[in-house]
């Protein structure tokens, strides 16, 4: 004899309820900060949005995709950043490591700020730093980590080349075309 459970089909009074967001999260991508220019007014007026908006459309985080800044750049959008109303978390692209070697900057210029996590976002783990990367023969500071908020769990992950390859951040086929 096969057990049985009969199941109610009516609906659920809720299920005809609308959703509810439980949050917004935004991303600027790419901002390329590397002198106060049209880039860094760009991300400023960014910045200036988000803040003025986040209350009324939920924005509790903001993800900023790579290409963030480099020499003088990385630490004036590091500080530019911290202008926003809302966390945000950085991300590292290839400009930073291509234009001039910025692993290590970009660690030195945000590790404190992503390292306070720890204590602000449950589950946070980050990637041991540096570490040897065979593939240079020397260090790399890979910019891996990741969080929970509100139930979502969160990844960066930093796949950017550290090779001095000149054609790292372009596409190039096998056959050169």
């Amino acid at each position: 004899k096969e057990d049985t459970k009969q199941v109610d089909t009516q609906d659920d009074a809720n299920d005809d309820a609308p959703m509810e967001p439980i949050f917004s999260f935004a991303i600027i991508a790419d901002p390329h900060i590397s002198t106060k220019n049209s880039h860094y007014d760009r991300a400023q007026k960014a910045i200036e949005w988000l803040n003025s908006n986040a209350k009324a459309r939920q924005i509790e985080l903001v993800f900023i995709l790579g290409d963030i800044g480099w020499h003088e750049g990385l630490v004036m959008a590091r500080d530019l950043f911290k202008t926003l109303a809302i966390p945000y978390f950085p991300i590292i692209g290839d400009n930073e490591i291509q234009n001039g070697d910025q692993d290590e900057a970009f660690d030195q210029a945000y590790s404190t700020y992503i390292d306070g996590f720890s204590s602000q976002y449950a589950n946070f783990k980050r990637a041991k730093l540096p570490i040897n990367n065979p593939e240079i023969s020397g260090p790399s500071w890979f910019q891996n980590y990741s969080f929970d908020y509100k139930g979502i769990h969160f990844v960066a992950l930093d796949f950017n080349n550290r090779s001095k390859d000149k054609s790292a951040g372009r596409f190039v086929s096998e056959q050169g075309q």
